[in-house]
């Protein structure tokens, strides 16, 4: 146990110095209009975030925007990306040739073949416990103003003031890290500004050949050397460091993840130094560096929180957790302000902390879950209750907690135990690569009906709506380790009362998918089934065959392991040197 909680400790300890990529709010979801210099109106989506995004039209091919002009996109055999001469139309207006062509485009390969890049994005120097002062500025560009009346006193309150509900807000950003932290987190974000600067938004967020923004830096500094007679900025480096703990912007007008165009800012959080590694700028006797920034408005509406949280989660250490390849990982969504959960309700609701965040930020301590008979009951992770699950690898264990659909939650897909199993790669954290990758994601929502699919969110929790009742190491998905390990742990009885609490029994469990026999030189190996995948360990190379219960060979080879995935459950044979055992895929 002792070391069990040194390792909960040190879990926290990274996730706040980590150095991790550029972080980015996930671009909205749902069909966007944008207009072509004729005047025809497209409906389309925007996917990615500030370091790879592209526009699909709304039957999914992909496009090229050039100069404001968007055009089909296709690729080459090679890899290659092309724009045809052909300009975007609905697909109601589209001409002939335009149909013949796009019969022909490989949209996946078509995106894959779209150049990207990634920038560095801090480890967090932002104290995430006690009072804390935020500094915040309102920024103006040369050819465009805050379309809200009275800026500065919109958001400061929309920030700091208890109870806000300003364009149906559902509390302030304040009252969100207040109540999410239990009170642990208490930040006061000072706002200053407007101030204008000198060039117009395009000089900022104008694209590379990349799609990304060339210079928001230098949004960043010009604001702060406009404010630099009016701000001490020494008293925003609450840890003593010499560097600013952090600058976060607002900037006037549309940004690019909502559909503002190209040529305005994506919201972000990076540092000053990846863009001008050479360049120190002091202010105040403290460096500038760490920043994060978004925008006001959204359609003709000023912003909500929840683009601000999300950023202001990375300021605080948080990796994002959907998938910033734009692979085809099935990631947490509304779930999880760090995933598409900033957006819910139109940004004026942001999906509360879950407790993985919660956990990493060091504001809440799980109770320890064990193999002992035990009854456990939760209670809303709003009320700071949650359990942990050790695997035998230090920093891989489960995250459980009760999700209700009140508060910040109102708008989450649904209720029940959510089960994050939860996997820290150091290398991966560095690379904002978290759930990137479907076969195995880092931070990852177990969906209790094994269904990947954003039509079915409600069956993600247990019971939910699928009713699932058990978590062990024969259900799908499994109680195991990435190892496939049996733990000897089962979650059964899962149910939800009327008040919202969950209640589960903790039990050993046996070993009915794990075997030790032997071979003909009787050495030991070992078969494990994980899923629908079997494993194999042995000392010394052996012949291994998988076959089916009609004798055919579905896998082969003479190794010390192997590792196989079956097609489906039921009966199958394993033969170890010959030797014949039946396995049972559940």
């Amino acid at each position: 146990m002792k070391n069990f909680i040194s390792y909960i400790c040190l879990f926290v300890a990274i996730i706040a110095a980590a150095s991790v990529k550029v972080h980015a709010v996930k671009a909205q979801p749902g069909l966007i209009t944008v207009t072509q210099p004729d005047g025809t109106q497209l409906s389309v989506r925007l996917i990615g975030d500030e370091h790879f995004h592209y526009f699909l039209t709304e039957d999914g091919y992909p496009l090229i925007n050039d100069n404001d002009v968007y055009y089909y996109a296709s690729s080459t055999p090679d890899g290659k990306l092309l724009r045809s001469p052909m300009k975007a139309l609905p697909a109601s207006m589209r001409s002939q040739e335009a149909k013949k062509f796009l019969q022909k485009v490989d949209a996946a390969k078509t995106v894959e073949a779209m150049p990207r890049r990634y920038g560095l994005f801090p480890g967090s120097s932002f104290p995430a416990k006690g009072e804390q002062k935020a500094l915040v500025i309102l920024v103006e560009f040369a050819d465009c103003e805050f379309f809200t009346p009275d800026a500065n006193q919109y958001f400061t309150s929309l920030l700091n003031a208890e109870g806000c509900d300003l364009d149906g807000a559902s509390g302030s950003a304040r009252d969100y890290f207040v109540q999410n932290s239990s009170g642990i987190f208490l930040p006061d974000f000072d706002v200053y500004g407007p101030v204008i600067l000198s060039q117009p938004v395009k000089y900022y967020g104008g694209n590379d050949r990349w799609g990304n923004d060339e210079a928001p830096h230098k949004m960043i500094i010009e604001a702060c050397q406009l404010l630099d007679s009016e701000v001490d900025f020494s008293l925003y480096d609450r840890d003593g460091d010499g560097t600013i703990d952090n600058v976060f912007v607002f900037y006037a007008g549309r940004g690019e993840a909502t559909s503002g165009g190209a040529n305005t800012v994506w919201p972000h959080s990076a540092r000053i130094t990846e863009w001008e590694p050479m360049t120190e700028y002091l202010f105040d006797g403290v460096m500038l560096d760490s920043y994060a920034c978004t925008n006001e408005q959204v359609g003709n509406h000023t912003c909500g929180i929840g683009t601000f949280c999300h950023e202001f989660s990375h300021v605080l250490g948080l990796p994002d957790l959907y998938a910033t390849s734009y692979s085809t990982a099935f990631t947490p969504g509304d779930w999880s302000l760090l995933d598409s959960g900033s957006y819910n309700n139109g940004e004026k609701t942001p999906a509360g902390y879950s407790i993985f965040e919660r956990y990493a930020l060091g504001w809440i301590d799980p109770k320890v879950i064990t193999g002992a008979e035990q009854e456990i009951t939760l209670r809303n992770v709003a009320e700071n209750d949650g359990g942990i699950i050790a695997t035998a690898r230090e920093n891989e264990f489960f995250l459980l907690e009760n999700r209700q659909q009140t508060g910040w939650d109102t708008y989450i897909p649904g209720h029940g135990m959510l089960v994050w199993h939860v996997d820290y790669r150091e290398s991966v954290w560095a690379n904002n690569t978290v759930n990137n990758s479907q076969r195995h994601q880092y931070v990852d929502l177990e969906e209790a009906d094994n269904i990947r699919s954003a039509f079915t969110r409600t069956g993600d929790a247990f019971p939910g709506t699928a009713g699932v009742t058990e978590f062990t190491a024969d259900t799908t998905p499994a109680l195991r380790p990435w190892s496939g390990d049996d733990m000897h742990l089962a979650l059964t009885g899962i149910t939800e009362t009327d008040d919202g609490l969950i209640n589960f029994t903790v039990t050993r469990s046996s070993d009915n998918n794990s075997a030790s026999i032997s071979t003909v030189e009787s050495e030991e190996v070992n078969i494990s089934v994980y899923a629908r995948t079997i494993s194999i360990r042995a000392s010394e190379p052996i012949d291994i065959t998988v076959l089916n219960t009609s004798g055919i060979s579905i896998y082969s080879v003479k190794s010390v392991s192997a590792t196989v995935t079956v097609p489906g459950s039921g009966l199958y044979i394993v033969t170890l040197n010959g030797s014949p055992r039946k396995i049972l895929v559940k």
